[in-house]
């Protein structure tokens, strides 16, 4: 949920309901609650775990630790905006 940093909870909520299966309502709360838990991106070690389970590749290549951190790839949230827009 780093795009919470980005743009508006409304906006977000407007970004994750492109997904067919994701519900307004439930998209709502689950904005809601991580910006009152105040979530943080995960961990790089985390991250490629996370990675390990999918058929893809998030991080082009894990081996280089900077390519399995969220926060260091993103740069800022006018670039992060521009990106979830498309």
């Amino acid at each position: 949920m780093i795009g919470r940093h980005a743009v508006s909870s409304d906006e977000l909520v407007e970004l994750l309901t492109k997904d067919h299966d994701a519900d307004e309502q439930e998209m709502r709360a689950l904005v809601q609650q991580v910006g009152e838990k105040g979530y943080s991106p995960p961990r790089r070690e985390k991250f490629l775990e996370y990675q390990s389970q999918q058929d893809f590749r998030s991080a082009p290549s894990p081996t280089i630790p900077t390519h399995a951190t969220l926060t260091r790839s993103w740069s800022s949230p006018t670039k992060s905006t521009k990106a979830f827009k498309r």
